[in-house]
Parts: structure tokens; C-alpha cells; sequence
């Protein structure tokens, strides 16, 4: 039978190299995705031009000139001799009509203005700078056939745990 000495010289060396080939096998060497580039064409608006329209100026219509006409003499037809009038007496009604008649609102119209309308000017677009994208470590890939970044620390303790269990399991056994 082995004694514990080549026993417990044995599981160290077969921890340790379970341990450094894990080590070597796990360890990923990051890959950067690649750096997208973005460029940005400047496109040229052309500004319109304003079109602006003068409403025509009204012109005042000349004043007619009045001329007199000349005053005709009036001749006096004899006076005639009028009828004595009737007067005639109604009874007055209870309810007393008042006939009113509507009263209108006058409207007001307004005058087109000749303002010309305002146009804003338009600014010319600028141009964007180069956006480069800085690597993240979530786009950090692994090795194809090894483990995730961040995932050694947790390797090399099962390592350690499995060497400590054989070990513990060599000094029970004397």
C-alpha cells in the first residue's frame, strides 16, 4: 500500500496541475468588438428665398368737382282751401302693443394689412464629429471553447477546496 507521504505528494501534484490547466485553458485573452465608425455626410439644405408680397397701394379716386346749377324762380300757386278734419276717437285696449324694430349689431370689416409676411431664416445643418465607440467590458468576448470573463476566481477555489478535501482525507485514513 502507498503511505500517506507519496499519497499526500501525489494529490498536491495532480491539484496543482488540474488547478494551472484550468488555468491556462480558462484564461481569455479579450477580443475587442469592432469599433463601429460613423460618419456623417453633411446634406445641404437650400434656404428658400422669401417671396414677399406688397398688397398694391389704393389710390384715392379724384373729387368730383360740384357745379352749381342755377336757381329757378318760383312762382306762387294759389293757395287752396282745405276740408275741416274728422277726428276720430278709439277706446283705449288693456294690453299695449310696442312694435320694436330689431336692432342690428354693426359689423366691423377689417382692412387686408399690407405687412409682408416673416420668414425665419433657416440654419444650415452642421456637421457631426466622428463618433468612435470606446469598448465596454460587456463587449469583451471569450475564447471560443473557454469560460466568460470573471469566471477564473471561481475555478481556481474548486481547485483549492478539492486539493484541501484530499488532504483532509489522507489524514483521516492513518
Amino acid at each position: 500500500m502507498v503511505d500517506r507521504t507519496t499519497l499526500l505528494a501525489l494529490t498536491t501534484a495532480l491539484a496543482l496541475c488540474a488547478t494551472g490547466a484550468l488555468a491556462q485553458t480558462v484564461t481569455p485573452t479579450p477580443t475587442f468588438a469592432p469599433t463601429p465608425t460613423v460618419t456623417v455626410s453633411p446634406t445641404t439644405v437650400p434656404t428658400p428665398t422669401p417671396t414677399v408680397t406688397v398688397a398694391p397701394t389704393p389710390t384715392s379716386a379724384p373729387t368730383p368737382t360740384a357745379t352749381t346749377a342755377p336757381t329757378p324762380t318760383a312762382t306762387t300757386a294759389p293757395t287752396a282751401t282745405t276740408a275741416p278734419t274728422v277726428t276720430t276717437t278709439t277706446a283705449p285696449t288693456d294690453e299695449p302693443t310696442a312694435t320694436e324694430a330689431p336692432t342690428e349689431e354693426p359689423t366691423a370689416t377689417e382692412a387686408p394689412t399690407s405687412e409682408a409676411p416673416t420668414e425665419e431664416p433657416t440654419e444650415a445643418p452642421t456637421e457631426a464629429p466622428t463618433a468612435t465607440a470606446t469598448p465596454t467590458p460587456a463587449d469583451v468576448q471569450a475564447v471560443p471553447g473557454g469560460s466568460p470573463p470573471g469566471r477564473m476566481p471561481w475555478l481556481l477555489g474548486f481547485g483549492i477546496l478539492a486539493f484541501g478535501a484530499v488532504l483532509i482525507w489522507a489524514r483521516r485514513r492513518d
